[in-house]
C-alpha cells in the first residue's frame, strides 16, 4: 500500500509494483509470496466475508462504546450519532495522523488538526478505546521536532505546538481570512498567540497516564513531551521588574474575541500546571526509569539552575483571581470592559462578533466560548464548589452560547451539573449534540463538528452520570435531566473494563 506520505502520485507507484511483481520470475520469492498473497485474497476475502466481518466490528465497537439513556430518545440518538462519529474519524492503527475538526466528513479548516482533538476528542478514547488515545498522543510525540522548531523561530526554548496542524508539525493557520458573517478581511492571529495549545498537549498526555496507567507510554513518549512543554512555558514567562512575580503576556486564550490579553488566567494556570506537572513526572521518572531520566535530563537540558527555576515559576506566576471571593478575572483588565446590554439584541441571528464587529467585541465583557469556566471543568478537583458557583454565576450568563463557539455547550453542561443548574446543563447538552444532527449553525455541509461529539460523551459520563477516578477506583454523582430514568455506559481505568448502569 502506499499513501501520500510515501510518494506524491500512491496509485502510479502501487500500479507500478504491482507490475513488477506479476512480471517477476515465478521463482523469485518475493513475487511468490506476493501472487500467493493475491491468490488468497481473491479466494477468502469475497463480499460476503468482508460483510460478516464488518459486522462483527461494528458489534464488538457498539458493546464497548455504547452508551443507553432510556426516557429520551432524542439524547440517545444524538449520543450515538456521536459516538459513531469519534470512532469513524479515528485511525486504529496510524500514529502518524490525528483527528482533524471535521474529521473526514468536509472541507472546512482543510483537514487541520487543533487543540480540539485532546480537550474535546481525546476522553473518550481514553476511556474507552485507550489504544487508539495512545495513537492520537503519539502523533504529538512525532510533532516533537517541529514545535522545537517553532519555539526557537519565536525565540523561546523547548516545544511550541502549532495552534493548526497537519502532517509535518508546521503551523498551518492561515494569515487571514474573510469572517464567515460579517464579510470583513480579518488577521488570524491564533498561529502566533494562542498558545494555551501546548498545555492542552501536556494534559491530555496527563490524564491518559492517569486513567490507563500506561507506565511505558510515559517513561518512552510522555515525559519527553511534557519536559519539553514545561520548558517552553519556563522560558515564556516573563518576570515583572516592579512586583517580581511573572507575567505571560501577549496572547489569545481559548476565548478567542479578546486579542493581545494580559495574563489569562486559564493560559496562566495551565502553563503553571503544567510545569508543576512536569517536575512531579520527572521525580517519577527518576525513580521508576533512572536510566531514562538520566538521558532526557542530558538530552533536554534539565540541569539544577533550570529546575530552580521552574518551580520559582510555579510559585509566583501571575493568576487573576480574588481570593477572597474565588472569582477569576479573565485577563487583565477584563472586568474595566464594558458590560452588554443582551436585551438589545433578542432575536439575534449572528454572532456578537458579527454583530459589533472585530473591535467592538474586544471593548466588551461578551465572550465567545468558555475561559475560565473551561478552566475549572479541565482541572475540576482543584476547585472548590464555591469557587465554580462563583464563576458560573459571573461567566455563564455573559457567553455567546447561540453563535460563539459550537465547541463549549456541551462542556459547559459537565460544570453546570455540579454547581446544581441539571436544566440548564440538558439545554447546553442538546445544543451540542444536534449541532449537526439539525445544523442549527448552518454549516454542517461544511464537516461535522467532531469536538462537539466528544462533548456530548463528555457531558454524559462526567455531567449527568458525575464520573470522577479516585486512585485506583472510581464513584459516580448523577445529576438526572427529566424523563430520564436510566444511564448505562462502559469505560476502562488501568486496564479493567468497568460497566455502570445507573438507575431511577
Amino acid at each position: 500500500m502506499y499513501t501520500s506520505r510515501d510518494t506524491e502520485n500512491p496509485l502510479q507507484a502501487a500500479l507500478q509494483h504491482h507490475q513488477e511483481m506479476m512480471n517477476a520470475s515465478g521463482t523469485t520469492a518475493q513475487s511468490h509470496t506476493y501472487k500467493s498473497s493475491l491468490a488468497q485474497i481473491t479466494t477468502s476475502h469475497t463480499y460476503e466475508v468482508l460483510l460478516a466481518k464488518h459486522k462483527e466490528a461494528w458489534k464488538d465497537y457498539w458493546e464497548i462504546s455504547d452508551i443507553l439513556i432510556e426516557g429520551d430518545e432524542k439524547a440517545q440518538l444524538a449520543v450515538r450519532y456521536s459516538i459513531y462519529q469519534l470512532r469513524i474519524s479515528a485511525s486504529s492503527h496510524d500514529s502518524r495522523y490525528s483527528i482533524a475538526a471535521k474529521g473526514l466528513t468536509g472541507f472546512g479548516y482543510r483537514g487541520h488538526i487543533f487543540h480540539d482533538t485532546e480537550i474535546f476528542m481525546l476522553p473518550y478514547f481514553t476511556y474507552v478505546h485507550p489504544s487508539i488515545a495512545r495513537n492520537l498522543l503519539l502523533y504529538r510525540y512525532h510533532l516533537l521536532p517541529a514545535a522545537r522548531a517553532k519555539a526557537r523561530k519565536n525565540g523561546y526554548e523547548g516545544a511550541q505546538y502549532p495552534w493548526e496542524s497537519t502532517l509535518d508539525g508546521e503551523e498551518t493557520t492561515p494569515e487571514s481570512i474573510i469572517h464567515p458573517e460579517s464579510g470583513e478581511l480579518i488577521a488570524v492571529l491564533n498561529g502566533t498567540l494562542e498558545l494555551h495549545i501546548s498545555s492542552s498537549i501536556a494534559y491530555a498526555v496527563y490524564q491518559y497516564w492517569y486513567v490507563t496507567g500506561d507506565d511505558e507510554f510515559m517513561q518512552q513518549y510522555g515525559a519527553e513531551i511534557l519536559f519539553s512543554i514545561g520548558t517552553f512555558w519556563g522560558s515564556r514567562a516573563e518576570n515583572h521588574p516592579e512586583h517580581g512575580d511573572y507575567e505571560i503576556n501577549n496572547v489569545i486564550g481559548p476565548d478567542e474575541w479578546h486579542e493581545h490579553v494580559n495574563n489569562n488566567a486559564f493560559t496562566n494556570y495551565m502553563a503553571k500546571w503544567t510545569i508543576q506537572t512536569a517536575l512531579d513526572t520527572l521525580d517519577w521518572l527518576h525513580t521508576t526509569s533512572p536510566n531514562k531520566a538520566a538521558v532526557l535530563v542530558q538530552q533536554l537540558d534539565l540541569t539544577s539552575k533550570r529546575l530552580d527555576h521552574w518551580r520559582d515559576v510555579v510559585a509566583h506566576i501571575r493568576i487573576p483571581q480574588d481570593k477572597r471571593t474565588g472569582l477569576f478575572e479573565q485577563f487583565d483588565g477584563f472586568f474595566q470592559l464594558k458590560p452588554l446590554d443582551q436585551s438589545k439584541y433578542k432575536g439575534r441571528t449572528a454572532s456578537y462578533q458579527a454583530i459589533l464587529g472585530m473591535h467592538g467585541v474586544q471593548e466588551h465583557q461578551i465572550i465567545k466560548q468558555a475561559d475560565v469556566l473551561m478552566l475549572l471543568t479541565l482541572l475540576n478537583q482543584n476547585f472548590d464548589l464555591q469557587t465554580k458557583r462563583v464563576n458560573w454565576d459571573y461567566y455563564f450568563p455573559i457567553t455567546d452560547h447561540d453563535y460563539g463557539s459550537s465547541l463549549t455547550p456541551a462542556l459547559h453542561a459537565i460544570l453546570g451539573c455540579e454547581v446544581g443548574q441539571t436544566e440548564t446543563a440538558y439545554n447546553l447538552f442538546m445544543k451540542g449534540a444536534l449541532v449537526d444532527l439539525e445544523n442549527l449553525r448552518g454549516n454542517t455541509p461544511e464537516g461535522i463538528h467532531d469536538a462537539c461529539c466528544g462533548a456530548v460523551w463528555q457531558a454524559t459520563i462526567f455531567g449527568f452520570a458525575g464520573l470522577r477516578l479516585t486512585g485506583d477506583s472510581h464513584t459516580t454523582a448523577p445529576s438526572w435531566p427529566d424523563g430520564w430514568t436510566r444511564l448505562a455506559f462502559t469505560f476502562f481505568h488501568k486496564g479493567k473494563q468497568f460497566s455502570i448502569d445507573l438507575r431511577r
